[in-house]
C-alpha cells in the first residue's frame, strides 16, 4: 500500500516523532510511505531519512491555497492509497483529497 502522512512540520515534537515511528513501522511492514511537511524542512527530516522515509515539502511555501495545490499536484504524480492528515493541516489535506482522484479509486464519501 502507498501511504502519505501530511503534517504541518517536521520540527522536534511529539506528533512528529509519532509520525516517524508510525511511518517506520508501516514501511517495515512492506508499505511505501512518505511524509509531506507543509511548512518546509525541519529538524527531523534527517531522522526520517535514517529510516529511508521520504520527506518532502510542497513546492509552494507561501499561501495555504498554493500549498494545497502543490499537494494535489504531488498526489496526481504519486498516487497513494491512504492519505493521513496529522495535527493542524486537516483542512488542506481534505481539500487535496477531494480534488485528487485516484485513477482506480474514485472518491465516494458515502462508502
Amino acid at each position: 500500500m502507498r501511504i502519505l502522512h501530511v503534517n504541518h512540520s517536521m520540527t522536534v515534537g511529539g506528533a512528529e516523532v509519532m509520525i516517524i515511528e508510525l511511518a517506520r513501522q508501516q514501511a517495515k511492514a512492506g508499505h511505501q510511505v512518505a511524509i509531506c511537511s507543509m511548512y518546509g524542512p525541519g529538524a527531523l527530516d534527517a531522522k526520517a531519512a535514517e529510516f529511508r522515509l521520504k520527506v518532502f515539502p510542497p513546492q509552494q511555501q507561501t499561501l495555504a491555497a498554493a500549498k494545497t495545490s502543490s499537494l494535489i499536484a504531488h498526489l496526481r504524480e504519486n498516487p497513494v492509497d491512504i492519505l493521513n492528515s496529522h495535527w493542524a493541516v486537516w483542512l488542506a489535506t481534505a481539500l487535496a483529497r477531494c480534488a485528487y482522484r485516484h485513477p482506480s479509486r474514485p472518491y465516494l464519501p458515502w462508502k
